[in-house]
């Protein structure tokens, strides 16, 4: 699985990079921008590559297909890890008031309390798998998409 897991990820065209970083805000001082699933949420600072929601959002899809069991046992790879991480640094920036920019909101708060390095609580693995559910729901293209990369 953790071999199909990395197939997916490349195929997305990136890979997970190494970031402490914290969420920042919002970088235009013209207010919040409106999160779309054509948004571009990451150009490299925290992912390699370019990333628009609806592919991070395929990505954590895939993720949670292949490795969704392993998110409760906290046995998840560091590069499994560290999309999880990308994706809340990329997501989680985005103060719109919508639909998606509230669920980004919520998975980038249950992201940040998931530690697969620590005793992993299942109510935070299971928060994790609702708002991927819910971000695919708001960028419905991600679900194919998802499917796809994780060879299902």
């Amino acid at each position: 699985m953790v071999l199909v897991a990395l197939v997916a990820l490349a195929a997305c065209g990136g890979t997970p990079a190494k970031t402490t970083s914290a969420p920042a805000g919002p970088s235009s001082s013209a207010g919040p921008r409106a999160l779309t699933c054509e948004t571009v949420v990451d150009t490299g600072q925290h992912l390699t590559g370019t990333w628009t929601a609806q592919k991070l959002i395929a990505q954590l899809g895939a993720l949670e297909i292949v490795a969704g069991s392993n998110l409760n046992k906290g046995t998840i790879t560091s590069s499994q890890d560290g999309m999880l991480t990308g994706a809340y640094l990329g997501l989680g920036t985005n103060r719109g008031s919508g639909k998606l920019e509230s669920d980004a909101q919520d998975y980038a708060a249950a992201a940040q309390n998931y530690d697969p390095a620590g005793p992993v609580e299942t109510v935070y693995a299971d928060a994790l798998k609702k708002d991927i559910a819910a971000l695919e729901q708001d960028c419905p293209g991600s679900i194919p998409e998802a499917a796809k990369l994780a060879g299902v």
